[in-house]
């Protein structure tokens, strides 16, 4: 771990060899910003006052997978006790999507070496102690005490794609936000107008809130998005929902 910790930001810019792959998008990059800004960089040395928690609705294809990718990376290997949890609307999102994303990332990055991953577990060797680790765990109904029981001073809850995940698994993970260094990340497609997700957008919730438009993400091809609106309309809710990050017509 290196000492001081680095922020997310100078975190995927230093891992990751961006002189082959071009530049962060804007509003990763603001992401990414906000999150050091509030938790671990200017203020690394002191407890937040509550946990951050985040929600990004965009349409397809925007780098949501890569953003939660990045920052789970980031959390694990900056935090020594650092305990992580991945889920997402169904498995397949979550172990055929975000952990090979996760996979892509850790690859080329510099850091690969010090680290282990498995189907469902992302993990930092660290020599004689138990290692700070990611855990991908399905959000399954009948089965909410999975994502209950973290105790740890910092603490990373991800929902990749989090519309349809059931109301019990949002509201377990809750349990864990009481502590003063925890991170809940939201991001994905806003399907609902009405469940926990799209609660988060309320003017009153808590949450530091964004939405992505994907025509103004730069490594788009836009003419799928085009012939998009073309057919549907730029007002009407697939379009809305798929490209411009936005709830549906009420």
């Amino acid at each position: 771990m290196s000492n001081p910790r680095r922020d997310p930001l100078t975190f995927v810019l230093d891992e990751y060899p961006w002189q082959d792959l071009g530049c962060l998008e804007d509003w990763q990059e603001k992401t990414l910003k906000y999150i050091g800004d509030s938790y671990g960089g200017g203020r690394q040395d002191e407890a937040v006052s509550s946990a951050l928690r985040i929600a990004i609705a965009t349409g397809h294809s925007a780098g949501c997978t890569a953003l939660c990718a990045w920052v789970i990376h980031w959390f694990v290997s900056e935090f020594s006790d650092a305990q992580v949890v991945a889920s997402s609307n169904t498995e397949r999102t979550l172990i055929s999507i975000l952990w090979p994303e996760l996979r892509k990332w850790l690859d080329i990055s510099k850091s690969k070496s010090e680290f282990t991953m498995d189907r469902n577990v992302f993990s930092r060797v660290v020599n004689g102690r138990y290692p700070p680790c990611a855990y991908a765990i399905p959000s399954r109904p009948h089965e909410p005490e999975l994502f209950a029981g973290m105790v740890s001073e910092n603490i990373l809850v991800v929902f990749d794609e989090p519309s349809k995940i059931p109301e019990v698994i949002w509201d377990t993970v809750e349990g864990s936000m009481c502590t003063t260094n925890a991170i809940f990340l939201v991001i994905g497609k806003q399907i609902s107008n009405t469940d926990k997700f799209a609660q988060c957008f309320s003017d009153d919730s808590g949450w530091w809130t964004m939405r992505v438009d994907s025509m103004e993400v730069s490594f788009i091809d836009k003419t799928v998005l085009t012939q998009w609106e073309n057919d549907y309309g730029d007002e009407s809710d697939f379009f809305r929902i798929r490209v411009r990050g936005l709830p549906a017509n009420e």
